[in-house]
């Protein structure tokens, strides 16, 4: 097992604490020392119906003066419950959790069938076992771990993100949604091969965020791809499937083809009033506004030129908007394939359009038309939380310069792509590789709120896009540490191994037919001399139809013909010894050590591989016994 996996007593105990803690924490947070939220300004109406529940309003006003707390138990018929009262069904994993919370909403009395501080304790139970899983995967020391898990905590206890978890909204679902995808894929790609509980696993995961919001569907490319990164070969799987590519990562194949009919299932399913309300907002709210020439685009869209009054009027804000007749000519007249032609015709608009949702991101937090706090906490109508402001330097750097976070995102995929491609283990790659996806996973979802909805309620929107991007960039840092202490431990390794007699076993023809590597191996040839890079094939560790074994008996032994796979090992003659070190027989079991070593040198660079070279010493005084040391494909 690999030195960075957590194996000790210790080690499993910090993971556990870890997540204890960070679930206390996020409790604290929410509860104490008086409970906070995020009030309904009419979509959480679509997710509580469907468990049962309606408000319970104690004062005369909106439902976004203040935190909604109690939801009492009724029985909805009719076209009462739904998308925009249409009776449409709408579909969110978030119901998992709510129908959680009203399990255990017993605890905080008997008023109320759901008391959404029952939905706080949910959130933060599942947010710490998140953390402790985390802080399992991750490579690195402890206390890097650790700090890393904080950073990450950090940003959904953000007083920008936290009141979410206290809400009728689908928010919760997809923050740990998207948590659960990044632990998931860091068990899928810490390891040459998958296996087949990890890629079950990430397939779950990516099935519970992708149902979440229709938001997240930008999420589903970098999902499938991480399914079938990794190859996933049974240990009984037959000679061809080892070869084969395509037959190697059958089951990540399967897993994501099913995950994608889920997907567009999902998306096809959701109430066409949701759909209707958002084309809306795309003509009159964004398209329109964002031209300065409303009839000349309402005549390009084949619409009535005279429903320029129209614009700039919110469909869900104005309710006289809904009957208007533009209202009934956009929806028949108007699909998404004519809205996404429209941008591709106007580049110019799709970019003012990213430009303003940069400023919506940079902005973060909500403002102050929804209330955090209930109506007997003394705090005024639409009153906004502000006390815990963790991120407020980050995003007030970002709104000063909302171009930063383009830059931000292209750094962090830059640097990930470097470290993936620097030469040390697949567990140090993978939070890079983890790193990125979070990187992509915010422009994905940045342009598919934006398509989708507009520039209504903007903020609220790239919300998730922005907690994306900003928990990639401790994940990187993890990568790079992790990166740069593999890189030196390998290389001690080697100016250690080399010092002793080896005896190789490859099990691919010409693995180190390498001339440099047979010196460098043997103990003889030039330090100073560079030599050739090794061949590209020789670094996937393929699997060859049978074992086969070369001997290096020596300072200066040449590698021998291959054996019969079955044939026992011929006794190798020792050459004339240069010293009166005696050799030892070999050992009949391998050392985990050296099996790091080679999968060094297969893959690293000439400057490395020289600086090894040069640093080598001449031989050990006391006598020292041959190692056994494996190519990476053979793992016995």
């Amino acid at each position: 097992m690999s030195r960075w996996i957590p194996t000790t007593w210790s080690d499993r105990r910090i993971c556990v604490i870890t997540g204890a803690f960070v679930g206390l924490v996020a409790l604290v947070r929410l509860l104490l020392p008086g409970p906070v939220g995020l009030a309904d300004q009419g979509d959480a109406h679509q997710l509580m119906c469907q468990v049962g529940v309606r408000a319970d309003l104690p004062w005369n006003g909106s439902t976004s003066a203040y935190l909604t707390l109690g939801w009492n138990a009724y029985r909805w018929t009719g076209d009462g419950c739904g998308a925009a009262g249409t009776g449409e069904t709408y579909h969110s994993t978030q119901l998992t959790l709510l129908r959680a919370a009203k399990v255990i909403s017993p605890v905080f009395g008997p008023d109320h069938a759901l008391d959404l501080r029952a939905l706080a304790v949910v959130c933060s139970a599942a947010l710490g076992v998140l953390a402790g899983l985390i802080t399992y995967l991750l490579p690195g020391r402890r206390r890097w771990r650790v700090v890393a898990v904080g950073a990450l905590v950090v940003v959904v206890l953000d007083c920008g993100v936290a009141g979410f978890f206290t809400s009728g909204y689908a928010e919760p679902a997809a923050l740990l949604g998207v948590l659960a995808v990044a632990i998931t894929a860091l068990a899928v790609l810490r390891h040459r091969q998958a296996s087949a509980r990890s890629l079950v696993a990430l397939a779950s995961a990516g099935a519970f965020t992708l149902l979440a919001k229709t938001d997240l569907v930008g999420l589903l490319p970098l999902v499938v791809a991480a399914l079938v990164w990794r190859p996933a070969v049974s240990p009984t799987a037959s000679r061809r499937a080892r070869r084969s590519p395509l037959a190697a990562r059958r089951l990540g194949i399967g897993l994501a083809v099913g995950l994608t009919l889920l997907t567009s299932w999902y998306v096809a399913s959701q109430p066409t009033r949701l759909g209707d309300v958002d084309r809306h907002h795309q003509v009159f709210d964004t398209i329109l506004p964002l031209g300065g020439q409303p009839s000349h685009d309402l005549a390009w869209f084949g619409l009535d030129p005279s429903s320029a009054n129209d614009a700039d009027r919110s469909q869900g804000g104005d309710p006289a908007v809904v009957d208007t007749p533009a209202d009934r000519e956009v929806h028949p007249t108007v699909g998404w394939g004519r809205i996404w032609t429209f941008y591709l015709v106007h580049p110019e608009r799709l970019a003012e359009l990213g430009t303003k949702g940069m400023d919506a991101a940079a902005t973060y937090r909500l403002g102050s038309y929804l209330s955090s706090y209930p109506a007997d906490s003394g705090a005024p109508a639409h009153r906004y939380e502000r006390r815990l402001a963790l991120m407020a330097p980050f995003y007030g750097l970002m709104g000063w310069l909302p171009p930063l976070l383009p830059l931000l995102l292209l750094a962090v995929v830059a640097l990930a792509v470097r470290l993936v491609r620097r030469p040390g283990e697949a567990l140090a790659q993978a939070p890079a590789l983890v790193a990125a996806g979070l990187a992509l996973g915010a422009l994905a979802t940045f342009w598919t709120a934006l398509l989708t909805h507009g520039l209504v309620e903007t903020t609220r929107h790239l919300l998730v896009s922005d907690v994306l991007l900003t928990w990639s960039v401790p994940l990187l840092a993890v990568a790079y540490v992790a990166s740069r202490r593999s890189a030196s431990a390998t290389v001690a390794q080697v100016e250690r191994a080399v010092r002793e007699p080896v005896r190789v076993v490859v099990d691919e023809p010409g693995a180190f037919d390498d001339e440099l590597m047979t010196r460098f191996l043997a103990g003889g040839g030039d330090r100073n001399e560079p030599g050739p890079r090794f061949p590209w094939w020789s670094r996937g560790g393929r699997r060859s139809e049978g074992p086969r074994a070369a001997h290096l008996d020596g300072p200066a032994g040449p590698l021998s013909s291959p054996r019969p796979p079955h044939a026992p090992a011929p006794p190798a003659p020792l050459p004339p010894a240069p010293s009166p070190v005696p050799v030892a027989e070999p050992v009949a079991e391998p050392v985990p050590a050296p099996v790091q070593v080679i999968d060094w040198l297969l893959s690293a660079s000439d400057d490395d591989f020289l600086v090894a070279l040069r640093r080598r010493t001449s031989a050990a005084t006391d006598p020292t016994p041959p190692t056994t040391i494996h190519e990476p494909g053979d793992r016995r």
